[in-house]
């Protein structure tokens, strides 16, 4: 029958964005993807990209999602009244590696764009990309789609080859099943 795509954990309500998170839908937990985070010369680590963080929401601050227990990087997601923060560290030696303040709206969540340079820090590129789906790709084909509902969509998956999936959607409320061959490198 499928999985229902939005099973989503809720927390303490973030009021700063309602857009984002109308009241009673603010995520518990939060999933965050470095993609294209370049490292410097005399940098001492790589960068993680293309691996799922999970980051917890704060108990004293709503609006602020942190990754407690990782051994060796630490990162906070925060939403403020006029901008977003995201930023990264490796903890040993301490190492900043991403460092973005979007401006342009407190309540940004894709493709946060990295504002270091090889000047002044040792890494230089790449984005985070913020979600809250605990499996993201069946929940960007069904936006696209138009399907807002989200508790509505059922999701099957296939593996076919190292980097593609069929993916089948089913909207309960009219029985539609669509198939979609995923090149899942395309959502990373």
């Amino acid at each position: 029958m499928g999985t229902p795509i939005d099973q989503i954990e809720y927390g303490d309500d973030c009021s700063i964005c309602p857009s984002l998170f109308p009241p009673g839908q603010t995520p518990k937990l939060m999933y965050l993807i470095f993609h294209g985070v370049e490292k410097c010369n005399g940098s001492l680590h790589d960068p993680p990209n293309d691996i799922p963080f999970v980051l917890e929401q704060s108990p004293v601050n709503p609006c602020f999602w942190y990754n407690p227990s990782h051994p060796s990087i630490y990162i906070i997601v925060e939403f403020h009244d006029w901008y977003t923060l995201v930023e990264a560290n490796f903890l040993d030696p301490p190492d900043e590696f991403f460092n973005a303040l979007e401006l342009s709206g407190p309540c940004i969540k894709d493709h946060i764009a990295n504002g270091t340079d090889c000047e002044h820090w040792g890494y230089v590129n790449g984005e985070a990309r913020v979600y809250w789906e605990p499996d993201s790709i069946p929940f960007e084909i069904a936006v696209t789609q138009g399907w807002t509902n989200q508790s509505d969509v059922l999701s099957d998956r296939v593996d076919c080859g190292i980097d593609h999936q069929i993916i089948k959607l089913t909207r309960r409320i009219d029985k539609t099943n669509v198939l979609f061959l995923v090149d899942c490198e395309e959502f990373i």
